[in-house]
């Protein structure tokens, strides 16, 4: 016994064997088994290697043992998980139509804006009464509408007056006229006027105009002498041809050149004076001529409610009655906005 262990002494001590150092296993084979070892035994030695965390191996296979001396932790090898990634949403065959669709080199048509039409109507209504000597009588009304859409511009103006002077008419007149207009530019535009009407004081039974033109808007609303003031000022050029049946049964055609301008100025919000001239000298015989002259200052007593100072001066050499060719009319009237 104390033989058997006198030689395990020493073959432990002969190949410096210790627990928990790395050595190298060669086998008889030829063989090499590379581990930590863990124990040995009589019969076996213990290793632990990186593919097997325990491996007993006979001592009859070992040729010799070759120690490495520190020892050296063995781990196993954790795989390390592979980053998961998103799977992509399935587009849908819309997207996939338009994704393979080729694009479109045309340029974007820009939708235009809307055309809104607008429309205002200002009616007057005047009375003039005279009790003295003369009595006199004097009813006049007046309507202007314009409707504005885009470039384009309709004015619809009608006109009718009846009075009496020492209880004999003097006044029994209507005009109605309607001028279009387009501005195809900032300044220039183009328009035509036609009108029609009567005047039996005067003996006139029907008569009617109508002629096109040009005109340009010299001034557009700009400050004229007063801060904050606004000033139009407008000049136009065109042709007219008349047609005038008289009572008697009388009747005369001509042509007129047209020569025009108008101003309207707006003071302030509540005070606005407009102003227009028109002159027709006949063509032919320039000596005969017509012409109309219109002032009006405009007060606004309240929103929609105006107090109104015209004066009215006209002149046709071809008088068909025993009025004077000239007549200058000064009324005033309270006018209605809608």
């Amino acid at each position: 016994m104390r033989v058997f262990l006198l030689a395990v002494l020493l073959l432990f001590a002969g190949d410096g064997f210790s627990a928990d150092q790395i050595g190298i296993l060669h086998l008889v084979n030829g063989d090499r088994v590379t581990g930590r070892i863990l124990s040995r035994s009589s019969s076996n030695l213990v290793v632990q290697t990186d593919w097997n965390l325990s491996l007993p191996i006979p001592h009859r296979l070992i040729a010799r043992t070759e120690i490495l001396g520190a020892p050296i932790i063995v781990s196993p090898k954790k795989a390390t998980p592979s980053p998961v990634k998103p799977t992509p949403p399935v587009p849908s065959p819309v997207e996939v139509a338009k994704a393979v669709a080729p694009k479109s080199t045309k340029s974007k048509i820009v939708a235009k804006p809307k055309v809104k039409s607008v429309w205002t109507h200002d009616l007057r209504l005047g009375l003039d009464l005279q009790y003295s000597a003369i009595e006199r009588q004097i009813f006049h009304s007046r309507l202007r509408s314009t409707h504005t859409r885009g470039p384009f511009r309709n004015l619809l103006d009608l006109n009718y007056s009846y009075g009496k002077s020492d209880r004999v008419v003097s006044a029994d007149k209507f005009t109605g006229s309607l001028k279009t207009d387009y501005t195809p530019k900032d300044r220039w535009y183009v328009y035509h006027i036609g009108s029609v009407g009567y005047d039996l004081a005067r003996r006139i039974e029907f008569r009617y105009q109508i002629g096109p033109g040009a005109g340009y808007h010299v001034i557009k609303g700009k400050p004229f002498l007063i801060k904050g003031s606004k000033l139009t000022l407008n000049l136009e050029s065109g042709g007219e041809f008349e047609d005038k049946r008289a009572t008697s049964g009388i009747s005369t055609q001509k042509y007129f050149w047209r020569l025009a301008e108008n101003v309207t100025w707006r003071i302030n919000e509540n005070l606005t004076l407009s102003e227009e001239l028109e002159f027709f000298p006949q063509i032919g015989e320039l000596v005969n001529h017509r012409y109309r002259f219109e002032s009006n200052l405009a007060y606004k007593l309240l929103r929609n409610l105006t107090l109104n100072f015209t004066v009215l001066a006209e002149a046709d050499p071809e008088n068909l009655s025993d009025f004077e060719p000239e007549s200058l009319q000064v009324q005033s009237s309270l006018g209605f906005k809608f």
